[in-house]
C-alpha cells in the first residue's frame, strides 16, 4: 500500500545535495512529487540526516531550491527525501514543474 500524499512523476535531471557538515555532491532525480523525491547518487546517504537541495530542471532559468529535506530511506545508490522547508516562491515553482511533468506523461 502506497501512503504518499502526493503523486510522483518519473524524472531525470541533476540535483545538488548539501548535507550539513559534509561535502556537496551531485545526483540524479529519478522521481519527483510535491512532498519529496527519489535520488540516485554515487555516495550513500544515511536516513535521518537533513540536506539542502538545488536542482536544475530543464527550461527553468535558475535552480529550484529546497532549504531542508530529510532523508527517509536509503538503498545502495538510491534514497528518498521528504521536503521539510522551502520558500513559498520555490514551492510555487515546484507545482508548475509537476504540472508540466503530469502533462508530458499523458
Amino acid at each position: 500500500m502506497d501512503l504518499r500524499k502526493s503523486q510522483r512523476f518519473p524524472a531525470h535531471f541533476r540535483i545538488f545535495l548539501m548535507p550539513i557538515g559534509a561535502k556537496e555532491q551531485t545526483g540524479t532525480v529519478l522521481d519527483l512529487s510535491l512532498g519529496g523525491c527519489r535520488i540516485r547518487a554515487e555516495n550513500s546517504v544515511q536516513p535521518g540526516i537533513h540536506v539542502a537541495l538545488s536542482f536544475d530542471f530543464p527550461g527553468e532559468k535558475e535552480p529550484v531550491r529546497v532549504d531542508r529535506a530529510a532523508v527517509r530511506w536509503s538503498a545502495g545508490e538510491e534514497f528518498g527525501v521528504y521536503f521539510v522547508t522551502m520558500a513559498v516562491r520555490e514551492h510555487e515553482r515546484l507545482k508548475r514543474i509537476l504540472k508540466s511533468l503530469e502533462e508530458s506523461a499523458q
